[in-house]
C-alpha cells in the first residue's frame, strides 16, 4: 500500500472517545481549564414522570439545552422500555425545570404522580382468586384422570 494512504501510527493508548481526546488535547495546550477536583451536584429531586421513553428523552434534551442537570430513572434503555420514567433534576434548578416542562410538554405526555394509596381494587383480587381456584380444580381433575 502506498505511504500516502497509510494512517500514522498512534503513540500511547487508544482514546475511547474522539471528543474526550480533543478536550484533553485542548486542556494540555492551555486553551481549556482542567478541573482539579470533581464537580459536586446537589441532591436530585423528581420533576415529572412520563410513560414514554421518547418523551423523557425529548424533555431531557430541552433541560440540557437550558443548562439544567438531569437524570432519567426507569426502564429507558432496556429491550422492552415499558413502565414509568422519572425525570430528576437538581434541587436548585427545580423552578426553571418546571418552566421548561410547561413550555415544551403537552399535558397528555406527563403521567399523574402515583398516589400513596394506589392499590388494586378488591374486585380485581376476587377475579384473580376465582381464576386461581378454577385452575386448581382443573389441575386436580386432570391428575385424578391420570393425564
Amino acid at each position: 500500500m502506498p505511504a500516502r494512504y497509510r494512517r500514522p501510527a498512534r503513540v500511547g493508548p487508544t482514546p475511547r472517545c474522539v471528543h474526550a481526546t480533543r478536550a484533553y488535547a485542548a486542556a494540555r495546550r492551555g486553551r481549556m481549564p482542567v478541573p482539579s477536583r470533581p464537580v459536586t451536584i446537589g441532591p436530585m429531586v423528581p420533576l415529572t414522570t412520563t410513560t414514554s421513553p421518547v418523551v423523557a428523552r425529548v424533555l431531557a434534551a430541552h433541560l440540557g439545552a437550558e443548562g439544567i442537570v438531569w437524570q432519567l430513572r426507569g426502564n429507558v434503555d432496556g429491550p422492552y422500555p415499558v413502565g414509568p420514567i422519572e425525570v430528576l433534576v437538581t434541587a436548585e434548578d427545580v423552578e426553571r425545570a418546571r418552566e421548561v416542562v410547561a413550555a415544551h410538554l403537552a399535558p397528555d405526555d406527563v403521567a399523574p404522580p402515583p398516589a400513596a394509596d394506589d392499590r388494586a381494587p378488591p374486585a380485581l383480587w376476587l377475579v384473580l382468586a376465582g381464576v386461581l381456584l378454577v385452575a386448581t380444580v382443573l389441575a386436580a381433575r386432570l391428575v385424578a384422570l391420570g393425564w
